[in-house]
């Protein structure tokens, strides 16, 4: 099959939507379908490369509006690609996608993954529900990550019927440790000591300032990987609570600087405090690791990740008090901690592999190809 894949962004940019997209197109690539990712530039510069043997042409672009790039030429080049396609996937939310293929799509087969609703711009939703809802049905089916997305979404509670469920997966291989990484776990070990590890974009929904005054009476230290606009914010009040010897901000590192990270931690915590955190992908990479999780009772996919009392904790959404219990439970209870760890494992190889999700999709794509020529006018 040759598949078009239609994202806002693709590797090396960073984010939940861009690392499933990714994962995905490789998958698929090892599975030997020809894959193409059409998706911003985060440049005034238009290119067209490939990166792991994916062809990736990047729009150029001119800045953001509400999130959205400002890419005017994605729609010419959407054009002009969708006759060389036997498929279509597009990554929602993307409205400028979304406007360019109603407009210039066709008849080809649409599929869609549909990563989260729009939280943080949603006064824009009035005017935007009906764009999406055209393309919804113009959509021949949905792939979401997790039954929350449709409970809990107000575009897809009534499309149960046109939706597949099928999670997010990561390449096993990827998340073991080699001598090198056990090398530098070991030594941030003994730098450190016990720690706690948070991992994403420092962005208001991730809910940091939540970690850190959780984190006043905690007996361990905090790592925060990753980078974002809060991060001198967020390094002021570690300071203002006193936490600033027993918190390390590493800003953004490379996959295998990171996995050391991972493996050294006692757990990894997700404290989100809003359903814009619609699955939270960093769950799955610690559980990968053997590392439980304290993530947050969120009505999102968030909370079908994360096992409460099997493969970790869950706890309410902005409440420090509550996310200290939590940590201190696990920090204090190694047999416990342990245990979780090895669940977490267990949960990821049965549900949350790379394998099972490109699997699931070429699946659905096969259904999708066979429905439209069963039904095309030229049959």
């Amino acid at each position: 099959m040759k598949i078009l894949m239609i994202g806002k962004y693709y590797h090396p940019s960073h984010g939940g939507i861009e690392t499933a997209l990714r994962n995905l197109a490789l998958g698929l690539r090892d599975a030997g379908e020809e894959v193409t990712v059409l998706c911003s530039s985060e440049r005034p510069v238009r290119s067209d490369e490939r990166i792991e043997g994916i062809r990736v042409i990047r729009s150029a672009s001119y800045g953001k509006l509400f999130s959205q790039p400002l890419n005017f030429g994605l729609p010419a080049e959407l054009r002009r690609l969708v006759r060389e396609h036997d498929i279509l996937h597009l990554h929602s939310p993307n409205p400028l996608a979304e406007t360019a293929t109603l407009a210039f799509a066709g008849d080809k087969p649409l599929v869609l993954s549909y990563h989260s609703d729009i939280v943080r711009q949603r006064l824009l939703v009035p005017f935007y529900a009906p764009l999406f809802r055209a393309f919804l049905d113009r959509t021949s089916r949905v792939g979401v990550a997790t039954a929350s997305h449709i409970r809990h979404s107000p575009f897809l509670r009534g499309l149960a019927h046109k939706c597949d469920i099928i999670p997010y997966g990561i390449d096993p291989a990827l998340y073991e440790a080699d001598a090198g990484v056990l090398e530098s776990a070991a030594k941030l070990r003994q730098e450190l000591g016990r720690f706690v590890l948070f991992v994403g974009r420092l962005v208001g929904y991730k809910g940091v300032p939540v970690l850190l005054e959780a984190m006043r009476d905690i007996e361990a230290r905090l790592v925060v990987l990753g980078t974002g606009p809060l991060r001198s914010e967020l390094e002021a009040r570690a300071r203002e609570l006193g936490l600033e010897q027993r918190v390390r901000f590493t800003g953004f590192l490379e996959e295998k600087a990171a996995l050391a990270y991972y493996h050294a931690a006692e757990l990894l915590v997700l404290p989100s405090i809003s359903k814009a955190e619609a699955f939270g992908l960093v769950q799955v990479e610690a559980m990968a690791c053997r590392k439980p999780v304290i993530s947050t009772r969120l009505d999102s996919g968030v909370t079908e990740v994360n096992d409460d009392g099997v493969t970790g904790l869950l706890v309410p959404p902005g409440d420090p008090a509550a996310l200290a219990g939590a940590l201190r439970e696990l920090l204090t209870n190694e047999e416990r901690r342990v245990a979780m760890g090895q669940a977490a494992r267990r949960r990821f190889e049965a549900h949350f592999t790379r394998e099972r999700m490109v699997s699931s999709y070429r699946d659905l794509y096969r259904r999708v190809i066979s429905s439209y020529t069963a039904t095309s006018p030229s049959t």
